[in-house]
């Protein structure tokens, strides 16, 4: 039996504008986090229904957390997804096919206006 488990959900605290992509600030200290639409336990769903447990990790039992980061922009799409630390290509590779297919978000909000904000979520891939 495959099962899937979630590392819990955080974003980066520090320093605001980290990043610039454009003249698009990206931030990582916000006054309101983005938001998957119906919230965490909405996007714990989303992950379980989409994500497809790689055929040859799951026969080798392959496991551990994949740790993404990706770009929530002002007008909540998803981009600039990277693995900053993996299991595997092709358990990384579904991490991030899952991410990307993702529906927009509720962007993050710094001072009432919606800005661009790098959000980090780890994904634990398990084999029982």
């Amino acid at each position: 039996m495959l099962l899937l488990a979630l590392a819990g959900l955080w974003t980066m605290a520090g320093t605001p504008a980290a990043y610039a992509q454009s003249e698009e600030k990206i931030y990582t200290e916000v006054d309101k986090s983005p938001e998957f639409p119906g919230g965490v336990r909405a996007m714990y769903e989303y992950l379980a229904r989409n994500i497809q447990y790689p055929t040859m990790a799951a026969r080798n039992k392959v496991q551990g957390k994949v740790m993404t980061t990706f770009v929530v922009g002002e007008d909540g799409t998803i981009r600039d997804i990277t693995v900053k630390s993996g299991v595997n290509k092709e358990v990384d590779q579904e991490a991030v096919r899952v991410i990307k297919r993702m529906p927009k978000w509720v962007p993050g909000e710094l001072q009432g206006q919606r800005v661009a904000v790098q959000y980090n979520l780890p994904i634990n891939f398990q084999v029982e």
